[in-house]
């Protein structure tokens, strides 16, 4: 179904175990749901597997972090203004 790239699963291997007790479960769980996102997963697969009651309540506090469309083109005029 959604892989998560090797660099991406050695990052969170070494992150996680450098976590210690009094490390926040909140942290822990932003930092997982920051991992799909980057890895690709949908809004409605992020929603569902952080167990958020509505996909309003997913995009309300991760919203920022899915790349839009807009995002891509601004990033990419940018990128052809810099490189000529």
């Amino acid at each position: 179904m959604y892989s998560v790239s090797r660099s991406s699963g050695e990052r969170e291997r070494q992150t996680i175990g450098k976590v210690s007790p009094e490390s926040n479960w909140h942290a822990l769980r932003h930092f997982a749901v920051s991992c799909w996102i980057e890895a690709g997963l949908t809004p409605k697969t992020v929603q569902t597997f952080a167990g958020h009651s509505s996909l309003q309540v997913t995009m309300d506090r991760y919203g920022h972090l899915f790349k839009s469309e807009d995002h891509k083109r601004a990033m990419e005029a940018i990128a052809a203004e810099m490189l000529g």
